[in-house]
């Protein structure tokens, strides 16, 4: 028989909009909500009980706290963030309170150039979405997730576990425990991120994934903002940003948090003080080998690398030219060309969209006949020249 009981609680609770809570809990506080476990039990109990990834903004009550006692130890690594709603806020209100202006100022104004440069929309699937939609918002996250992950020379944990992280996916957004927020450029989606609804008062922002061509227009920053206002209309309490307090996430929220191991053993039972101690002294190796960097150094020789990457630029000479006067002999390229067999790229293009201004409808591309490495973006307004 099995002395030790485990829950990993933070994906329990969250994945797949599950909302488990483990049965030695009778409930969960947090603020001024409170989420009633119907599955408590002392049978769920054992010598020793491990719950391991536990925000510590919640306060669990256990079933049987009288016989047991709690051993906390912080878990390093990265903090959790999240967006506390709990007065009558509005959009404006919130961004009075929490959000810098001098971040505001900056975030409104790649908002517009966003807007200036594409054919932007914005859609929420929640509580609706047709079969052909969804496999085609589904296949479009899973591109560019793999397009990212694959920049960075890192893996994605969600992409690791695909299949169970998307599996009824489609079903949990159609009963408003998922949904898939997207960005389109056009009919493209350039920005989509899926998220948990546990119930009405708590979400979860699990994924979000965008198009790296874009990565000027910080589509982060851009989806928290889709994700607040959201949450706003809806009156959910608490939206969980995930975990790692990264600049497009730390910008927006009200709440930061740390992870726990949470350890209850019996009162008055050696063998349970002796077990309950041997998982405190593995949890502080664990945070031993993260504070000293050792599983990254192992991550890097795993994928070939024992350095940072860093991005190369291929473009030697950049200069701007008069759109008023003919340049040399040139051929035109679509903008919507694939461009796999040509030196610019439709990141560089879109580069010039955004430092321009430019509507990517008014720029096109030209290539030199007497150099093929020699490039010319034409605008309403700009014109630049790209030797590479």
């Amino acid at each position: 028989m099995a002395l030790i009981k485990r829950h990993q609680f933070l994906w329990d609770f969250f994945k797949k909009s599950k909302g488990i809570i483990p049965s030695c809990y009778t409930s969960l506080d947090f603020d001024n909500v409170t989420c009633i476990n119907k599955s408590a039990s002392k049978d769920g109990l054992k010598t020793v009980n491990y719950i391991s990834l536990f925000p510590d903004f919640f306060k669990p009550k256990l079933v049987d706290d009288d016989n047991y006692k709690l051993i906390k130890v912080f878990h390093y690594g990265m903090p959790g963030t999240g967006i506390l709603l709990n007065k009558e806020y509005t959009y404006d209100s919130y961004k009075k309170e929490h959000i810098k202006k001098s971040f505001l100022k900056g975030f409104r104004r790649t908002l517009r150039r966003l807007e200036t440069c594409f054919d932007i929309t914005y859609e929420y699937n929640y509580g609706e979405i047709s079969k052909e939609k969804y496999e085609f918002l589904l296949k479009h996250l899973f591109t560019m997730l793999n397009r990212r992950f694959k920049e960075k020379k890192t893996n994605s944990v969600f992409l690791d576990e695909w299949d169970k992280n998307t599996s009824n996916l489609f079903s949990l957004i159609n009963q408003k425990r998922s949904s898939l927020f997207v960005v389109y450029n056009g009919n493209e989606p350039i920005s989509i991120s899926l998220n948990r609804h546990i119930d009405e008062n708590i979400s979860f922002s699990e994924c979000h994934a965008y198009n790296i061509d874009y990565s000027k227009f910080g589509l982060g920053h851009i989806d928290n903002y889709l994700l607040l206002n959201w949450s706003i209309k809806n009156n959910v309490y608490f939206l969980d940003l995930g975990l790692g307090n990264l600049d497009y996430k730390g910008r927006w929220c009200n709440k930061f948090y740390d992870l726990e191991y949470h350890i209850y053993y019996k009162k008055n039972s050696p063998k349970a003080w002796g077990l309950a101690y041997l998982e405190v002294l593995k949890i502080k190796l664990k945070n031993l080998v993260k504070k000293l960097k050792i599983d990254q150094y192992i991550n890097r020789i795993r994928n070939g690398s024992t350095k940072d990457v860093v991005d190369v630029d291929t473009i030697l000479n950049t200069e701007e030219f008069d759109i008023s006067k003919p340049s040399e002999e040139t051929k035109r390229i679509e903008f919507n060309s694939s461009f796999e067999d040509l030196k610019i790229t439709k990141r560089i293009i879109i580069d010039f969209l955004y430092t321009y201004e430019e509507h990517s409808k008014n720029v096109a591309i030209f290539q030199s006949k007497s150099n093929p490495e020699v490039f010319f973006l034409k605008g309403e307004k700009k014109g630049i020249k790209l030797i590479f």
